[in-house]
């Protein structure tokens, strides 16, 4: 009787374990679908701009034309204020500032280095800066010849919009379908330097040495989900 106790207690919670795994599973699928979608929405606001012939001549002139760019500043001011970017800057494939909104953020040299690398790569980069007041999310998304995504045309430059990512991201991640106490869900990145957390922890901090001791198990995990493995 006792064996047979013992094999009903084990099925049961290898159930409740299944049950579990299932449910988390859905629901970080589910919110990774809600970033890319908003992330595909981003790179979808560049394109329209993109294809704005004031924006495509300023970029086939190099930023000599003073009447286009008088054109473009009043456009890229009205679509930064209807989707609360902090910026749009245009710039060509050197990084170098062709036009910007009024007030758009000044991110200096890493700005440039992301358009450079959006432009070589042909595809739109994200990069998060972090200073000592604020967090602000770069999206370069590289212009491509003739219109179009085509990535196999020439670049012709960069649209580059910023914005704060506790306005419109980190809220995708926080609203909670099931509040708990120590659910949550994070964003943090694998590449560059040292993987870091992007997204702010819910809780309290255990120090930086479990910090990287969570990011480290995280890693390699985030490395065989994107190869498509368990």
């Amino acid at each position: 009787i006792s064996t047979f106790i013992w094999y009903q207690i084990e099925n049961e919670r290898q159930t409740v374990l299944a049950n579990w795994q299932a449910r988390v599973t859905a629901i970080a699928e589910g919110r990774a679908r809600l970033v890319s979608d908003w992330f595909n929405a981003r790179h979808a606001d560049a394109d329209v701009l993109a294809s704005s012939p004031a924006v495509r001549a300023l970029m086939l002139d190099g930023g000599r034309g003073g009447d286009v760019r008088s054109q473009i500043v009043p456009q890229l001011d009205r679509v930064a204020a209807a989707y609360g970017y902090a910026g749009i800057t245009l710039m060509d494939v050197q990084g170098r500032v062709l036009a910007h909104s009024i007030g758009a953020a000044e991110l200096g040299r890493e700005s440039s280095e992301s358009a450079v690398l959006a432009a070589r790569t042909r595809t739109m980069r994200v990069d998060l800066f972090e200073e000592a007041t604020r967090k602000l999310l770069l999206m370069s998304v590289p212009v491509f010849a003739e219109g179009g995504t085509d990535p196999s045309r020439p670049v012709m430059g960069v649209v580059a919009i910023a914005m704060k990512p506790e306005a419109r991201l980190f809220p995708l991640l926080t609203d909670e379908t099931v509040p708990t106490k120590t659910g949550e869900t994070l964003l943090f990145r694998a590449d560059g330097p040292k993987p870091t957390y992007i997204s702010p922890l819910k809780g309290d901090s255990a120090g930086w040495s479990a910090v990287d001791r969570s990011l480290e198990t995280l890693v390699p995990l985030a490395k065989r989900a994107a190869e498509g493995r368990n």
